[in-house]
């Protein structure tokens, strides 16, 4: 079988076009990142049933030198070539390997406070790509506030108290309604407050049985 490769300029015009606007920006790697800002963001264009239509198949070009996401079909024959050294590839499209639920990161407050210094049109575009988050239950990791506190009811017992302002929860909401598709959204706690605790000198920590009962209400509130 002959695979030959077309870089998808003409349909994707708009793509390329951003493409070749990436901000670079060198760390103490080979590579480069493209800087997302208010105009470009590494962005893939949906994919069509028309433009995969026949034997043809879809993949994306990235590259050290900052090709970022560069649409590009390619074409299958039944010709054969002998060429010497030349890789060859065995699909079996009957088996299923793993399946790729999204991409996004974890929304904590410190992400939620770099993404609002963010100006709104950078902020537009990289919440519209997210599809996939995981929120934290109090206490939770990267906070600046130590959440949830420890408050006594009428009758004497603990109860945990979260406060509900979270810097976070509006730009899940804004993820939610510029995404293409549903937002996944995963949520565990990072860990017991400390008065729930029994922590030793060498940083290793358990919870405290009687507060077993306390931990799982507040997992179901």
């Amino acid at each position: 079988m002959r695979i030959t490769e077309t870089i998808d300029c003409n349909s994707y015009r708009e793509v390329c076009a951003k493409a070749e606007q990436c901000v670079a920006r060198k760390y103490d790697q080979e590579s480069i990142v493209c800087v997302c800002n208010a105009t470009y963001c590494d962005l893939i264009e949906p994919t069509t049933v028309d433009q995969l239509a026949g034997n043809v198949a879809r993949h994306y070009i990235s590259t050290i030198e900052g090709r970022r996401l560069e649409p590009a079909t390619l074409h299958f024959s039944t010709e054969t070539l002998d060429i010497a050294n030349a890789t060859y590839f065995q699909v079996n499209k009957n088996v299923t390997y793993q399946q790729i639920l999204g991409f996004g990161g974890a929304m904590t407050d410190s992400a939620a406070i770099q993404i609002n210094s963010l100006s709104e049109e950078a902020q537009q575009l990289l919440l519209s790509e997210k599809n996939i988050g995981r929120k934290s239950l109090p206490t939770r990791s990267a906070s600046l506030k130590k959440i949830p506190q420890r408050e006594t009811s009428e009758t004497g017992s603990d109860v945990v108290r979260h406060n509900t302002d979270w810097v976070e929860l509006p730009n899940i909401k804004r993820a939610q309604s510029l995404s293409n598709g549903k937002v996944k959204l995963f949520t565990t706690a990072w860990s017991a407050p400390d008065w729930m605790k029994n922590i030793q000198t060498n940083g290793l920590s358990s919870l405290k049985p009687e507060y077993y009962q306390l931990w799982a209400d507040y997992y179901i509130k």
